[in-house]
Parts: structure tokens; C-alpha cells; sequence
């Protein structure tokens, strides 16, 4: 009777065994597994901030380095000061330049509404506002103070060379107002000092992201 019962416990113990090994087993095959994310997905990727060294403003006869500082996901705020200065550049026509100092100061939103994390590409929209003054002295002596602010909407793309390189560029439509330019001087067309009225917006240049 003993023995019968010893057996008995031994053919439980086999199956209890093999069927937990079954068990085990089918749960395994379908256990949930997360995918892995993209290596540049956008919800993983860290928020960075930028400095672009900016290109128009050296036609200009100005200096400039744009900051921007994510504040959320897909926003930026840009903040671009421009130094204008020169040593004399002025020719035999009156209306040359001999000597500028002045100031620029631009505060932008930009929102990327479109990226290829793979490829580092990205559109953006950004708009905003700016605020100019400066002084500039011509060959003759003549002296000019101009004042005047400015808004401006543009589309503009921003591509990785090499990370944290990247290249921007931007275009768009702007409006500019005086608020000084007693001697109207430098108003001939939207590239000019003193220029008022509808502009055309551009932007580009190199920078590096941190």
C-alpha cells in the first residue's frame, strides 16, 4: 500500500512539473515586448539650445550671433543682437559712409512643425519682432540717427551637416516703421538704413547645438 502510494505521489510530482514547464514556456512566446524607440525619436531626444552665427548681417556691416533656448516641445525662442560697426570705407560720393556705430536687437518665436530626425532636417515658422538704431556719419560730415522697429514672419529649414552642426535658412515677409530719421536719409529700398514700409526678410548661417 505504501509503495502504491509513493508511486502515485511520484506520477503527481512529474506532471505538477511538466505542466508548470508548459505553462512557463507559452507564456514566454507571447509575452509583450516593447519595440525599440528610433535612435533620434523626438520624444527621446534631449531639448537643446543653438547659437547660429548669422550671415546677412555682415553685408550690413554687422556682427551677430542668434541664441535660441528651447522652451517646449517643437518651440524656441530666438534672440539675435547685431553690432554694427566700421572703420571708414568711404569712397569720393557724398553719400558714402565714413564711419557707422549702432544696434540691432531681434526677439523671435520658432515653431518646428516638420522634422526627419534621421537626416536632421526640420521646417520651421517663426515670427517676431526687432528694434534698430544707429548712427552713421558720411564723408562730408553729415550725420544720420536712425531709430525704427520692424515685425517679420518667415519659413525657414534647418539642416544637420554634422552633428552638432547645422545649417539655416530662412525667408519671409516683414514690415518696417521709423521712429527717428529727421534728415530721411538711407530710404531707397528695404536694404537701406532708414528704409520704412514692406520688407523682404531673409535669414541664414552656421551654428552648433548644445
Amino acid at each position: 500500500m505504501s509503495i502504491f502510494v509513493i508511486v502515485l505521489l511520484k506520477k503527481h510530482l512529474i506532471f505538477g512539473w511538466l505542466l508548470i514547464a508548459v505553462i512557463s514556456t507559452a507564456s514566454g512566446q507571447f509575452r509583450y515586448e516593447k519595440r525599440p524607440q528610433a535612435l533620434f525619436s523626438y520624444e527621446d531626444k534631449p531639448a537643446y539650445n543653438g547659437i547660429t552665427i548669422e550671415a546677412v548681417p555682415f553685408f550690413f556691416k554687422g556682427f551677430s550671433l542668434t541664441y535660441e533656448r528651447h522652451i517646449a516641445k517643437g518651440h524656441w525662442l530666438a534672440l539675435q543682437p547685431v553690432y554694427y560697426t566700421t572703420v571708414s570705407f568711404a569712397s569720393s560720393r557724398k553719400s558714402d559712409i565714413r564711419r557707422m556705430q549702432g544696434f540691432s536687437v531681434a526677439l523671435y518665436h520658432r515653431y518646428t512643425y516638420f522634422e526627419i530626425d534621421k537626416v536632421g532636417f526640420g521646417l520651421y515658422l517663426q515670427w517676431g519682432g526687432m528694434y534698430y538704431q544707429n548712427h552713421i556719419v558720411k564723408v562730408d560730415g553729415v550725420s544720420d540717427d536712425i531709430q525704427k522697429f520692424g515685425i517679420d514672419i518667415a519659413l525657414g529649414f534647418r539642416q544637420t551637416i554634422i552633428r552638432p552642426l547645422y545649417f539655416t535658412f530662412c525667408i519671409g515677409y516683414g514690415e518696417r516703421f521709423i521712429i527717428k530719421n529727421e534728415n530721411r536719409a538711407y530710404m531707397k529700398n528695404f536694404l537701406d538704413h532708414g528704409y520704412e514700409g514692406p520688407a523682404l526678410s531673409i535669414g541664414f548661417g552656421l551654428g552648433f547645438r548644445f
